[in-house]
Order: structure tokens, then C-alpha cells, then sequence
């Protein structure tokens, strides 16, 4: 697992996706909210749940804890072609502060090593130009560094209108 990134991730899952009977919703967490965003773009999932997902090249304001947890990682190069996985403190401090009863037990539960490689992928991307294909996700299926972004790319167009649940409508059940 060790040396592996985001292209090779995204491809050992879509192999496995390419063997099923029907396409799945696939769901993801940070890098693996990037990987979901990556399989449903290459056509191979209905849909995608993409929780915190790992940004785009491009985003370079990351959040106050998003630096503390990735920090002590990218201080040390070293672990670029490693696996490596949270100490009980730090998994409690970056994922499970909210549940500080449980924290251990979850982490000896649920935490596995990963590859460190899509972390320091994500850290050294930068943007490509001052127009909006900075922003176009050079991560993205079928993107590369020089790839121009699709034209309705960070538009209205681009984002599906929300989901309404099905039946009356709740100001129609009033009259």
C-alpha cells in the first residue's frame, strides 16, 4: 500500500467497480471524498457522497485543523512513499474530539495505515493560472497540468439543482 497515490487509488477502486452488476453510490472522507468525486466523474458511479473531501488543486486556504492534523506528516518527507497511521492522540485530536469517551476505542476499532503519498499531492499542487482553470482540479478524471477547464466548470450549471422529497409538498398539505 505503501507509494501509492491518488491515480493508482482511483484505479484499483474503479477495477473493482467495473465488476459489478450495476454502478453504486460510492462514498468517500477526505482523499477518499476526492477518489469518490474522481469514480463518479469517470462515469462509474450513480453517485457520490464526498464528505470533507481532499480539495483541488487550487485551494490553497485550508482550514486551522486541517493544517494541525496534516502538519506533523508533511514535516517529515520521509513518509512520502510510506504508510502511516494516527496515534491515539492525534486521532483523537484531528477525527474524534467530539467523543472524547469513545476516541480510543474507535480508533483501535476503525484506523489503518495509509499511503502518505496522496497527502503530499495534495500539498504540493498549485495552481496553473489566474483564470478559472486554476481551480480546475488537475486530479480530475482525464485532467492534466495543462488540461483548460470544461466552460460552465464552477458555474450554476455545473451544480444540480437539490433534492425535494417525493409527495405534497408541505405547504400544499396545509391548505
Amino acid at each position: 500500500m505503501a507509494n501509492r497515490g491518488i491515480a493508482e487509488v482511483t484505479d484499483h477502486y474503479a477495477q473493482f467497480i467495473s465488476q459489478l452488476p450495476s454502478a453504486p453510490i460510492v462514498v468517500g472522507h477526505s482523499f477518499g471524498g476526492l477518489v469518490a468525486q474522481r469514480l463518479l466523474g469517470q462515469g462509474l458511479a450513480r453517485g457520490c457522497i464526498a464528505i470533507a473531501p481532499a480539495q483541488f488543486t487550487g485551494i490553497l486556504a485550508l482550514p486551522l485543523a486541517q493544517l494541525q492534523t496534516a502538519g506533523p506528516i508533511l514535516s517529515r518527507p520521509w513518509l512520502r512513499t510510506r504508510t502511516w497511521s494516527h496515534t491515539p492522540e492525534s486521532f483523537h485530536r484531528g477525527f474524534a474530539n467530539g467523543v472524547p469517551e469513545e476516541s480510543d476505542e474507535i480508533h483501535h476499532s476503525y484506523t489503518i495505515p495509509a499511503p502518505m503519498k496522496p497527502l503530499f499531492q495534495g500539498a504540493t499542487s498549485k495552481p496553473t493560472s489566474s483564470n478559472n482553470s486554476a481551480t480546475w482540479p488537475r486530479m480530475h478524471p482525464g485532467a492534466t497540468s495543462t488540461s483548460p477547464a470544461p466552460k460552465n466548470y464552477g458555474t450554476a450549471r455545473n451544480n444540480p439543482p437539490p433534492i425535494r422529497p417525493a409527495g405534497p409538498s408541505a405547504s400544499s398539505l396545509m391548505t
